[in-house]
């Protein structure tokens, strides 16, 4: 069983780095090419590699995030939002207004964040030089500055062929080892780490206040308006569109972050939980205050025939 598994393996590794070189050749322009142009994982790039985002398979979930964020607020914003500023309270408006940019701008910084991503042995091979060094030979050779080199377990990752530091995984997803993986959340359409925690935590947190300020606002949409001319076709509408999917998002999300309220309490990850790990309270964790630079340096030039000799190394 064990021999069959690791033929299995073997052979969609090598069926993997075939592929590559054949989009190395494809790619490359006067014997050079960029780095994202032959990233190993399943990660996407775009505009010259300046951003990255998750693997094209999210395209549902996060197609489903999106329309559920502008397709519901969108219209609240134009219908709702100006009587309640008219006619209730111009403070109600304006939260609305500012949760809902708000919820837009931490998705983004969310999706588009690195979150975390330690390259494969290949990668730091061709990238690593005297800025990087110190920080690279740590996934080479095991021997993290930050770990108390008696107790820690160093795993190893056959698919980056690199040493994982402590709370590191990889996620099977991105194809990538992640710092202080947490999870891969295909609604953000990328991996939940070290890096973009804060802008994930942010965004439920945001949206979450924001379904609730939504309900409030069409709650006394109804009632100011249903004192006027307000057609009880147009009331039934109302409620169905907007009050009874958000309420049931509400207590999906309310629910969601709760549970990573207890998380950052506990100071554990999603996966350390589900797995019930144990955790040093002195290990390295999320980038709340500054975030870390990042170690895929995507745009970096890199010569067609180095790029095909890093897969025999």
């Amino acid at each position: 069983m064990s021999t069959n598994y690791e033929q299995q393996w073997e052979q969609k590794r090598s069926e993997g780095i075939t592929n590559l070189k054949a989009k190395i050749t494809r790619f490359a322009k006067n014997g050079y090419l960029k780095l994202y142009q032959m990233w190993p994982g399943t990660n996407r790039f775009c505009c010259n590699g300046k951003l990255m985002i998750g693997p094209g398979a999210d395209w549902g979930p996060n197609c489903y995030t999106w329309i559920c964020v502008l397709g519901a607020g969108i219209p609240y914003l134009v219908l709702v939002m100006p009587p309640i500023f008219k006619n209730f309270s111009p403070v109600l408006a304006i939260v609305n207004v500012i949760l809902f940019i708000s919820t837009i701008i931490f998705l983004l910084l969310t999706g588009f964040t690195d979150p975390g991503i330690i390259p494969r042995r290949n990668i730091i091979l061709l990238t690593m030089d005297d800025t990087n060094r110190e920080v690279y030979d740590q996934f080479l050779n095991g021997n993290f500055a930050d770990a108390d080199t008696e107790n820690i377990q160093r795993n190893y990752c056959a698919t980056c062929q690199i040493y994982r530091p402590p709370r590191a995984s990889h996620c099977t997803d991105c194809d990538n080892c992640v710092e202080v993986y947490d999870h891969h959340c295909p609604f953000v359409n990328n991996c939940v780490g070290k890096r973009n925690y804060r802008y994930f935590i942010s965004f439920v947190g945001s949206v979450s206040v924001l379904c609730l300020s939504v309900i409030c606002g069409i709650i006394v949409f109804l009632v100011k308006e249903n004192e006027s001319d307000l057609s009880q076709t147009t009331y039934i509408v109302l409620l169905v569109i907007f009050v009874v999917p958000v309420g049931i998002l509400c207590v999906g999300i309310l629910g969601l972050c709760l549970f990573h309220g207890y998380l950052i309490i506990k100071g554990k990850t999603t996966k350390e939980t589900l797995k019930k790990r144990t955790v040093d309270r002195k290990a390295v964790g999320f980038n709340w205050k500054k975030v870390d630079p990042s170690l895929v340096q995507a745009q970096k030039i890199i010569g067609m025939q180095d790029a095909l000799n890093s897969f025999q190394i």
